[in-house]
């Protein structure tokens, strides 16, 4: 993610639904820009506990001010705990 004249901040956020359960939402507060910035890496990680699969899975930027974010090279992946 990079930035550039953000008055507010920008983060990833996960938002999953498994199997029909209530949405778990997972959010990259820690690593989120603000003013210009070069590229960073965020990540966010989120935890279905049981639920061996999700139905749906939403990935948002959220952006909070104004200002231009640019997002490249999405991956999506399953990881073992």
């Amino acid at each position: 993610m990079r930035s550039a004249n953000l008055t507010g901040r920008a983060y990833l956020e996960m938002r999953c639904t498994p199997s029909g359960n209530r949405e778990l939402v997972s959010r990259a507060l820690d690593a989120a820009v603000s003013g210009t910035t070069e590229w960073v890496t965020q990540v966010t990680r989120l935890s279905l506990g049981n639920e061996p699969l999700a139905q749906t899975v939403r990935l948002n930027v959220q952006v909070e001010g104004a200002g231009i974010v640019w997002v490249q090279n999405v991956l999506l992946a399953q990881a073992s705990q």
